[in-house]
């Protein structure tokens, strides 16, 4: 089975996580920094004017995202994350693991 992203929306893989720190939130909200490798990309979203714009992104780019925004999802046993390209922060070159503070 395979799993086709509509709109701008980016299927992600997990390769790991970073966490912001020094923030004071209540006990039941998080803010989580995510880091992802992106293994598919739907074809856009259309603008006001009619064109269709695609995501900024290519298959393989490794992506900094926001957990908060990211669905999960499982597609023949493996697991994935589902996030608009509106919610990627930027593209990591390099395949060193990030944290943040």
């Amino acid at each position: 089975m395979r799993f086709l992203p509509s709109q701008d929306y980016l299927l992600i893989e997990e390769v790991n996580e970073a966490r912001a720190s020094g923030i004071v939130l209540p006990e039941n909200v998080t803010l989580e920094w995510r880091q992802g490798r992106i293994k598919d990309i739907g074809p856009g979203k259309y603008s006001l004017t009619g064109e269709l714009v695609s995501p900024n992104y290519d298959v393989g780019d490794i992506v900094v995202f926001s957990g908060q925004a990211a669905m999960d999802i499982e597609v023949s046993g493996e697991k994935f994350k589902i996030i608009s390209s509106n919610n990627v922060f930027g593209v990591l070159e390099t395949d060193d693991e990030v944290s943040f503070s």
